[in-house]
């Protein structure tokens, strides 16, 4: 089989400055199980899609999760981990039973495999789903019809028509001081996020939400990428700029509450509200003194 890209996968969380520059295209991550060293955090995630680089989530907390009965669980918990870091809901996620598998487990695994797939599918995940086994599995799970991508490891002959990736078994790498292992990539993978989905998910990691909580947009990352370059330039532009809206915006929301409570008031509530203004803000202490001429006395009466 012919590769038409090279993927790293890795526990730890190499740059993606140095993986362009050592000639991948894209990278496999981890996600669900935060807290882990290998989980992906917003930043790296940031990195990698600002450096170009396709990302596909795969869950795996051990080898044998296929025994857990926990695949709809962890289907959720991939799922909220990746809206956590900024992902958009079109990246590739898949599952994973990284052990050879008996007959008996492969049954196991495809009920796994099913929970997983039903319950991304059932959340509206629009994002391809897929498995990460040996051939066993992904036979297994393409024919239930519970793939839409494979990637698989183990050895090369035993690649067929419709394995998506192959993790190599014959050596490693290391990028950027991290070891990686080495996936060739066969097939092409037409539904990774589009260029704005992929900016909106960057921005919404580095300027979290709009001012009044709603999330960020596509439309949004446009004009904070415009303002991060008039105002210096990058994420320090962007992150300098962002704030300073925000805390402006806070202070014309309050401006207008004040307004919506004024509205209605009559005159001698306004009148009272100023002098409760002037008790609490004006104290005279010590002796006063006016100075300055008297004013004229009025001449005696005739």
């Amino acid at each position: 089989m012919q590769s038409i890209g090279r993927w790293a996968d890795a526990s730890g969380h190499p740059s993606g400055a140095a993986l362009v520059a050592e000639g991948y295209v894209g990278v496999f991550v981890y996600a669900g199980t935060p807290g882990r060293a290998k989980n992906i955090t917003a930043a790296v995630y940031a990195d990698y899609v600002a450096h170009g680089l396709q990302v596909v989530a795969v869950y795996e907390n051990v080898a044998d999760d296929i025994s857990s009965g926990a695949g709809a669980q962890h289907a959720r918990d991939i799922m909220a981990d990746l809206a956590h870091v900024g992902a958009p809901n079109t990246l590739l996620i898949c599952a994973a039973a990284d052990e050879h598998l008996t007959a008996g487990q492969v049954v196991t695994a495809t009920g796994y495999q099913r929970d997983f797939w039903n319950t991304a599918k059932g959340a509206g995940w629009s994002g391809p789903v897929g498995g990460y086994g040996f051939s066993e599995f992904t036979h297994a799970i393409h024919d239930a019809g519970l793939s839409e991508f494979l990637w698989q490891c183990g050895s090369e002959s035993l690649l067929w028509d419709g394995v998506t990736w192959w993790q190599r078994n014959d050596g490693t790498a290391v990028v950027g001081g991290v070891q990686v292992d080495i996936n060739e990539q066969y097939q092409e993978v037409t539904t990774m996020p589009t260029a704005q989905e992929i900016a909106a998910a960057v921005w919404a990691y580095a300027i979290g939400k709009r001012p009044d909580g709603s999330p960020v947009e596509a439309g949004d990352a446009e004009v904070n990428e415009y303002l991060a370059g008039f105002f210096g330039g990058g994420d320090a532009g962007a992150h300098a700029v962002y704030p300073t809206v925000n805390a402006l915006a806070a202070k014309l929301d309050q401006l207008n509450a004040k307004v919506d409570a004024l509205q209605g008031t009559t005159p001698a509530a306004m009148q009272a509200m100023i002098d409760a203004a002037i008790g609490q803000h004006m104290q005279i202490t010590g002796t006063v003194q006016i100075t300055g001429a008297p004013p004229a006395s009025p001449p005696p009466a005739a």
